[in-house]
């Protein structure tokens, strides 16, 4: 693929509105939404709808089967983007997105819920990959760097902030959480309607331009990355838990602070990652995220305190918040224009499916050493991660400071 024009390093420029810019700002909300949205009112559904052991399997997949369709959803963004635009897609996916998620408002049988609930992830997905579609089409150099910083520390301080509203509506009802989806897409497809014409068109590639990109425009490095950093994100999530409870005997509120400061550490350094990109260029800042995973995960496969290992997740909020925008980054950096919204798609599709595998891989070494050998088999990817990218840095003269 070409190298496209306009790195992090330099200033670059803005093509794109005020609209667009709220888009890609809160568009991750749709997915934090849809992830974590049931999660306070499981227990009350299961009461109210669950009669039988499958049924109680049933609601315990409401909370977590619109993954499945978040890998697909992604992809088919970045496809459908370059054909009728930004601002049809979004518009069909936002009035979607409201019509699914406020289904339990209305219905009463598990097996409509389960399957809304998984038509839901497509469009969540779908939103929120066009949102950073946006960036890495409408952006170029040092601007794009910060506003996937943006787009990935806001929507990192959203998931921390729709507990308490989450909790607030079950207290109400366990249908309360669903109107949330309506309100989510009702404001994101206001910010649709506002985008310019010219805008909403700006990554439909000309015709001639996209079939002299379409022949090597599959990101395969970027995509295998996208699985690495994918499930070294959803580590943390996973094996803390079990950690804090065998090492320290901490209770589920010792490991929600840990990971609650561990994700304002890591929205931190997503807010921070404009500045490190203009200063260092990508193959650098892979070295010293994956730096600091090996740092945070060696510390807590060594962990055997409460302070030890609230250490480790701090370094590895660090990690996850300058890799993650160092990802999108450098893939929109490194492909054709003609092929940012497919490339964006297809990163984020192998980013979604690559929590799933993570843990299929880790539980074998989780079995047989706890959770500490799961950060320990971690850590040493992590230190080959950073020998890979030296090597490559070395090998083609890249300098260390852009």
């Amino acid at each position: 693929m070409q190298v496209q024009a306009g790195p992090a390093s330099e200033p670059g420029e803005m093509r794109v509105g005020l609209a667009e810019r709220m888009i890609v700002l809160f568009g991750g909300l749709a997915a934090a939404l849809t992830v974590m949205g049931l999660a306070t009112v499981l227990p009350q559904i299961d009461a109210a709808l669950a009669h039988t052991p499958i049924e109680h399997t049933m609601v315990k997949l409401l909370g977590s089967i619109a993954g499945l369709a978040m890998v697909a959803g992604a992809p088919l963004a970045g496809f459908a983007v370059e054909r009728v635009g930004v601002k049809r897609f979004l518009l069909a996916m936002c009035a979607g997105y409201a019509l699914l998620g406020t289904a339990g408002l209305w219905a009463d049988d598990l097996r409509m819920l389960l399957a809304s609930r998984l038509l839901l992830g497509l469009f969540a997905s779908a939103i929120t990959t066009t949102a950073m579609i946006i960036v890495n089409s409408g952006m170029t150099g040092a601007v794009r760097a910060k506003w996937i910083g943006l787009h990935i520390a806001v929507a990192t301080l959203c998931s921390m902030a729709l507990f308490p509203v989450l909790g607030a509506l079950g207290e109400i009802s366990w249908r309360g959480p669903f109107a949330a989806y309506g309100a989510a897409g009702l404001v994101l497809g206001g910010l649709a309607l506002l985008v310019r014409g010219g805008s909403g068109q700006a990554v439909a590639a000309p015709a001639a331009q996209a079939t002299a990109a379409a022949a090597g425009w599959f990101p395969t490095g970027f995509a295998l990355l996208a699985l690495v950093l994918g499930g070294f994100a959803v580590v943390p999530a996973v094996y803390t838990s079990f950690l804090i409870k065998a090492v320290a005997a901490g209770s589920s509120k010792t490991t929600g602070l840990v990971m609650m400061a561990s994700s304002v550490i890591s929205a931190t350094a997503s807010f921070a990652y404009g500045r490190l990109a203009r200063a260092l260029d990508w193959r650098t800042i892979f070295i010293v995220a994956f730096g600091f995973y090996a740092a945070a995960y060696g510390t807590l496969a060594l962990a055997h305190s409460l302070p030890v290992i609230a250490l480790g997740a701090g370094l590895s909020g660090v990690g996850i918040g300058w890799s993650m925008a160092n990802l999108f980054s450098a893939a929109a950096q490194s492909c054709d224009p003609a092929m940012q919204g497919r490339v964006t798609g297809v990163v984020k599709g192998a980013q979604y499916v690559a929590g799933p595998l993570a843990v299929v891989a880790l539980e074998p070494v989780a079995h047989a050493f706890g959770p500490q050998g799961a950060f320990g088999a971690v850590a040493m990817v992590s230190g080959l991660m950073v020998i890979w990218f030296a090597a490559l840095a070395t090998k083609r003269g890249k300098p260390a400071v852009a």
